[in-house]
């Protein structure tokens, strides 16, 4: 009994102290909540937004709006969106009442024998494709034979052997050595890096 009292009280405390979300915005999960107490009567107005002036994050009420793919909404003295940070990515438009960052994380091609294909950009992940300077082949082969998006498929690499004399070209297939070989994928002209 004690337990639920005691946890009754903080989400009180929390909902009600303003300096809670100085720091960070409440979770997608609390902002209902949360927006029950900041904005009466209308919830749905509650958004919370980092504001680049005071270099910490705002609550207010005010109509929802939403971004375009690839933004997010901060706060500038006025609501205004800017471009996903180089790390993450946003494929849909995004509510400002829904969160203060773009909400998806780009990919890392460092599963063994992977590298990377290309960065991605504010609205879409970063593809990888395995190295095959060094025998490495997709363990599934991607929708596109050069490259894969690890968010919606499977880019797992693995050694594949090629019989004697043969070596693996850019499209991932066992060619003479001693043969140009012509490939729909690109060389990778610097192994690792691209």
């Amino acid at each position: 009994m004690w337990t639920r009292l005691f946890q009754a009280l903080l989400l009180v405390v929390l909902a009600t102290c303003p300096e809670a979300y100085n720091k960070t915005c409440p979770h997608i999960s609390q902002r209902t909540v949360r927006g029950h107490f900041v904005c009466t009567g209308s919830p749905t107005y509650y958004s919370c937004l980092f504001d680049t002036n005071r270099d910490n994050f705002k609550e207010y009420c005010k109509k929802p709006d939403f971004s375009a793919p690839g933004e997010y909404y901060v706060f500038t003295g006025s609501r205004r969106n800017i471009e996903c940070k180089k790390t993450t990515y946003q494929p849909n438009s995004l509510w400002s009442n829904e969160s203060s960052r773009c909400i998806f994380k780009k990919s890392l091609c460092i599963q063994i024998g992977q590298i990377l294909y290309k960065l991605g950009s504010a609205t879409e992940d970063t593809q990888c494709r395995c190295d095959y300077t060094k025998q490495y082949a997709f363990v599934v082969p991607p929708l596109n034979i050069c490259s894969c998006t690890p968010s919606e498929e499977d880019c797992s690499c693995y050694i594949k052997q090629c019989e004697f004399g043969y070596i693996l070209n850019a499209d991932y297939q066992c060619k003479p050595q001693n043969q140009k070989s012509e490939a729909k994928c690109i060389d990778i002209e610097n192994p690792g890096y691209i």
